[in-house]
């Protein structure tokens, strides 16, 4: 819930990997990618009605993810 949460609450705003995985998890864990491509994989088949064409988390590649903000 916290990651949904965090993007969420900054829709339409590209959260970095490393500031999701610091605010979401802990400082420690800021390298660990795997975990945030699996929560972000995991969350998707929980929102999305396609979660390989996904509408609401969205990846910016090399950078992190965003939530829509245009949602309709």
């Amino acid at each position: 819930f916290s990651l949904l949460s965090e993007l969420a609450l900054n829709a339409g705003r590209v959260m970095l990997s490393a500031d999701l995985l610091r605010v979401v998890w802990e400082p420690a864990y800021v390298d660990d990618i795997s975990l945030l491509r699996t929560a972000v994989w995991r969350l998707r088949r929980k929102l999305e009605a396609e979660p390989s064409n996904p509408t609401y988390v969205l990846t910016v590649p090399r950078v992190g993810y965003t939530f829509a903000d245009d949602i309709s």
